[in-house]
């Protein structure tokens, strides 16, 4: 399973998917915050009246419906990430993080609190939680992805692209077919965090849209730039707020 992850071999997991249940591949996803909407919201702000942060988000989708996923053609498209399936790049990058919390969902937000001009505190947006009706993984299954994420860095479809890196990395890339009339044309992903060897600090999703079949997946190496670039980042504030030695 880890090899099979690692390569991105779509022949496992489609086959796989089409000896499983339905219902269990759309409870999973549930699970890991994906097929509904995941963004911070509360049904009551400070006005009385709800508020979402992110309310462009879409729900994305696993099945189109229980008819639908009866279709062995179907579920192997979904085992990997074709056919019925949706999700945006924001419940991507939440699915790296829920994997680093063992399975706990958690709503990503924009901002920690609202204050007024003079600086006094209008309202603070704490930290939700956005768990399944279903429950949540195990944090074995947490665990035993975060090691395959790690693995397609290492010596998986991303090791290439991120051998030089500044920080250790994992992650998952992939590649999506285009549904509709336009035929060859691709979207290319990659979700990881980093660093993969001690505390992670960041969640990352990069998706570049609409690129030719015959191009290969760069969203990888655009996801080391971008990890770099944050390491370098934390650098220069780690060195901006270290204390001056003292005469």
């Amino acid at each position: 399973m880890e090899q099979a992850f690692a390569e991105s071999c779509n022949v496992v997991f489609a086959q796989l998917a089409d000896r499983m249940d339905p219902a269990w591949l759309q409870i999973t996803g549930d699970r890991m915050g994906l097929g509904r909407q995941i963004a911070w919201s509360t049904s009551k702000f400070v006005d009385g009246k709800p508020l979402r942060l992110l309310e462009e988000e879409e729900p994305g989708v696993i099945f189109t419906g229980p008819e639908h996923a009866k279709d062995g053609g179907v579920r192997t498209g979904t085992g990997i990430g074709q056919r019925d399936v949706r999700v945006t790049p924001l419940q991507a990058a939440n699915m790296a993080v829920t994997l680093l919390h063992n399975g706990n969902v958690y709503s990503p937000r924009l901002v920690r609190e609202v204050r007024y001009a003079d600086g006094s505190l209008l309202a603070k947006l704490p930290v939700h939680s956005a768990p399944s009706q279903y429950g949540q993984i195990k944090s074995e299954t947490a665990a035993f992805l975060r090691e395959g994420m790690r693995s397609v860095v290492e010596n998986g479809t991303a090791y290439n692209s991120l051998k030089n890196s500044e920080w250790p990395l994992a992650g998952k890339s992939g590649t999506a077919e285009q549904a509709g009339k336009e035929k060859a044309r691709n979207d290319h992903w990659f979700v990881g965090y980093g660093p993969a060897k001690g505390i992670p600090q960041y969640a990352v999703a990069v998706l570049i849209e609409d690129q030719p079949a015959e191009r290969r997946n760069r969203a990888a190496a655009l996801f080391g730039d971008i990890m770099d670039a944050l390491r370098r980042h934390q650098d220069l504030r780690e060195q901006a707020e270290a204390p001056k030695a003292g005469r």
